[in-house]
């Protein structure tokens, strides 16, 4: 099974600012990977929790995707504990 790394953000803040992932931009891509049959891991600078920046769940930008991913056990939980991204061995990669 090809295996492949979504990296995403640590930052919750920029200049002052509450900040985070966009989770449609991670959702959309992650289902397109699991459904071709690719093992997904979600990766961050920082490792663990994953900031979510609250817009991205308003009315208007809260995609299907990103609706089934808040409610799919295994993908919240990847991004809950994302793996630290100097921790990830780069030859088990394939993208």
């Amino acid at each position: 099974m090809p295996k492949v790394v979504i990296v995403s953000t640590s930052a919750d803040d920029l200049g002052g600012h509450p900040t985070g992932l966009w989770i449609e931009e991670l959702a959309t891509p992650y289902y397109i990977f699991k459904e071709a049959g690719h093992e997904v891991v979600v990766a961050s600078p920082a490792g663990g929790a994953v900031p979510i920046d609250a817009s991205s769940m308003s009315d208007g930008f809260f995609t299907e995707e990103a609706k089934k991913f808040m409610h799919d056990g295994e993908a919240f939980g990847q991004l809950s504990h994302s793996v630290k991204l100097d921790s990830i061995d780069v030859s088990t990669v394939d993208a």
